[in-house]
């Protein structure tokens, strides 16, 4: 089993009130009446925020081996961007993608997700990968 140590520079972002503030709310509105989730709110009202926010928030690996690398996002950034790295850990470039869709597989030549339209309802979604 080969082991990789990918690197790329990253800008810390910094941990803005308004973003803890979005995210508690979101919570709060998810875990209204539920008393476990109630106890976690009481938790995580205690526990101090962040200084700033995960370098990135999800990895995959598309069928050609090459690491996908999700951009973190704050409630303001709805757009997905990705870093690509090949199996030798070169960077290969970034890719943006359609605001509010989330990446489930990616083959070599497409990528498929789940999309929620303005009404919350998800579709099922295929958008082609053109490569340079």
């Amino acid at each position: 089993m080969a082991l990789r140590l990918i690197r790329r520079a990253h800008t810390r972002s910094p941990v803005r009130q308004r973003d803890t503030d979005l995210f508690m709310d979101s919570l709060r509105v998810l875990w209204d009446n539920n008393p476990e989730g109630q106890l976690v709110l009481e938790m995580l009202d205690a526990t101090p925020p962040l200084d700033s926010m995960p370098a990135f928030e999800n990895l995959l690996v598309d069928t050609e081996g090459n690491v996908w690398v999700a951009d973190t996002r704050s409630p303001y950034t709805p757009t997905p961007s990705w870093n690509v790295f090949d199996a030798e850990g070169v960077w290969l470039g970034g890719v943006e993608g359609p605001e509010g869709f989330r990446v489930s597989h990616i083959g070599s030549n497409a990528m498929v997700g789940l999309w929620k339209d303005e009404l919350e309802v998800e579709h099922a979604l295929v958008f082609e990968i053109v490569k340079p």
